[in-house]
Parts: structure tokens; C-alpha cells; sequence
């Protein structure tokens, strides 16, 4: 008999140990051509479909119709409040808090108003090599960092205001979040990434300003692949850790001092090369984007599931 209620409980742990978190679903998108519908198709053997996404702090999402060359804009429920064209492919949106977008549309770097109106654009004469587009939404600048590294800021008049360059920094490993400059390192150590951050201040040497940063060492797991994939408006950091192919995700919530905060399990389906899957809101919300052969939709963590485990 106590053995049996011992083989009860190491299941009961395991189960408890593995269980997947649930998230709230909201908004499906059916694959099509129709201003309702996402395009996506097979080409050359691989799939085509959108790439980016983002959200405003009313839950509206904002998607990269890569197919159909528009941006479009839904509501929750799914019903289409506006879509942009794109001269070319749309890319990477950022949505600031007045739900003004910057969208990267290849040559050209686009600010629209909240009703998709074009207020501003600057080409790539003004900003060479267009990038990775972040917003820092408490100090009011864009961060636009192109494909040598160089972060230009911008003003959200869309105004060159500094130039950070990195001197010999990783700048796949260089990322901006919230007013936050992250480096992450994982050559350190086979068991071990580091990750240091500063905040970012006009004139700043990045540099210098690494060098004296504080390093935060994380364990992970041999061979797992390892993000950072956000942080929220207070400097919490959140990294996805995905050890195999048909292995569910996880994602580690930590201080900005490198503290545990804790964890989720989640399994993500795509049958797209989405390039930013995860989104971490203000408030510590976490949204997935995720697709199957008949549609795309969002899942959203709240933040309180990282606090229950």
C-alpha cells in the first residue's frame, strides 16, 4: 500500500512539474487573401507568411501582412480596423503608447497615427542601413539599430538624436528594451550565459559602460537555445529556453539583478520563421504568436502566472 501511494505521488510530482501553462487566446486569423485574412502560402518548398507583430496597450495587434504587402491592424475579437500598404515587404512595427506605429518598411523608416494616416518617413540616406526598431517608451526615443551594429536614437519626430557605436561588441547579442541596453554572452562558459545591461543616457560610450556593468550569470541547460526575448517597464528580463524541437518552451523570469523570479512551460506551434514570436508588455504580460496550416493566432501569459510557480 505505501508503495503505491509513493508511485502516486512521484506522478502526481512529475505531472505537476511538467504541466503546461494556459494561456488566454486572443484573436484567430484565418489564412487568405481576403482584407479579413492573413496571406501565406508555400514557396520554393518553404512557408511565406507574416514575420512581425506587435500589440498596444489595448490588446489591439498590429501584423505584418508579408503576402498581401499591408500592415493590419485588429481588435481582439479579430475584426480588422485598418490596413497600410507597403511599398515593399512590411517590417518590423513598433507600437508606442499613443498607438502611434513606426513601422521599418525596408527602405524607409514610417510613422503613422493611430487611424494609419502616414505623419512622417525617413529613408536610409538619413538613417544608413535600416534595422532592428525598438521603442523606449518611457523616455520617448527609438532605438534603430542597423546590420553593422550602430544604434542610431531617434526622437518620435523621427530626428537623429545620438549614435551609439559598439566597438567590438556582439551586435546579434545587443539588445534594447525599455531604455535598457542588454548584452548577452554565451561563449563564457558550456553551462553558463552572462548578461549584463546599462541604462542609456544621451552621449553614452556603451563600451565603457559594459565594461563596468555588473554581470549576471544564468545556468542553462547543455545544448538548449537560449533568448532574451523582453523585459518589462520595471527591468524584469525574460529569456525562452528551448531544449528540443517537440520540447516545450520555457521562459524564466528574472530580476533586474538577475534574480529568479520564476517560470512557465509553454508549447508554441508555427509553421511559420516568425523573427519575434514573443512579446513582453509594459506590465509583464507575455503574448505568443503562434500558427498551424489554418491560421495564425495570439496566446497571452499574464504576469501572474510567473509569480504562482
Amino acid at each position: 500500500m505505501n508503495l503505491v501511494i509513493s508511485i502516486f505521488l512521484i506522478l502526481f510530482s512529475i505531472q505537476a512539474f511538467c504541466q503546461i501553462a494556459q494561456p488566454d487566446r486572443i484573436i484567430f486569423l484565418k489564412w487568405g487573401k481576403s482584407s479579413t485574412e492573413i496571406g501565406y502560402q508555400i514557396q520554393d518548398q518553404m512557408p511565406f507568411g507574416p514575420k512581425y507583430f506587435d500589440l498596444d496597450n489595448d490588446e489591439n495587434i498590429y501584423i505584418s501582412d508579408d503576402l498581401n504587402k499591408k500592415l493590419k491592424k485588429f481588435n481582439k475579437k479579430g475584426i480588422l480596423l485598418f490596413q497600410i500598404p507597403a511599398e515593399n515587404y512590411p517590417g518590423q512595427i513598433d507600437v508606442l503608447d499613443d498607438h502611434t506605429i513606426i513601422l521599418n518598411d525596408g527602405n524607409e523608416l514610417k510613422k503613422f497615427d493611430k487611424k494609419g494616416n502616414l505623419m512622417r518617413e525617413i529613408n536610409v540616406m538619413e538613417v544608413p542601413g535600416l534595422g532592428m526598431v525598438k521603442a523606449d517608451h518611457n523616455n520617448k526615443y527609438i532605438f534603430l539599430t542597423n546590420f553593422e551594429g550602430t544604434t542610431f536614437i531617434l526622437n518620435y519626430n523621427l530626428e537623429v538624436q545620438d549614435k551609439l557605436i559598439p566597438d567590438n561588441l556582439p551586435h546579434s547579442n545587443y539588445i534594447l528594451f525599455h531604455g535598457r541596453i542588454y548584452l548577452l554572452d554565451f561563449r563564457s562558459h558550456a553551462k553558463l550565459f552572462t548578461i549584463k545591461h546599462v541604462e542609456y543616457q544621451k552621449g553614452i560610450n556603451i563600451a565603457h559602460a559594459f565594461s563596468n556593468a555588473r554581470t549576471l550569470r544564468i545556468t542553462q541547460a547543455q545544448n538548449a537555445f537560449i533568448a532574451l526575448e523582453g523585459a518589462d517597464e520595471i527591468g524584469n528580463f525574460y529569456i525562452s529556453i528551448l531544449t528540443g524541437k517537440n520540447n516545450p518552451y520555457v521562459i524564466k523570469k528574472y530580476t533586474k539583478q538577475g534574480e529568479k523570479i520564476g517560470e512557465i512551460q509553454l508549447l508554441r506551434k508555427s509553421v511559420l520563421q516568425t523573427h519575434d514570436p514573443f512579446k513582453i508588455s509594459a506590465d509583464g504580460d507575455l503574448y505568443v504568436l503562434s500558427s498551424d496550416k489554418t491560421g495564425l493566432w495570439i496566446d497571452k501569459y499574464p504576469a501572474l502566472l510567473f509569480e504562482k510557480q
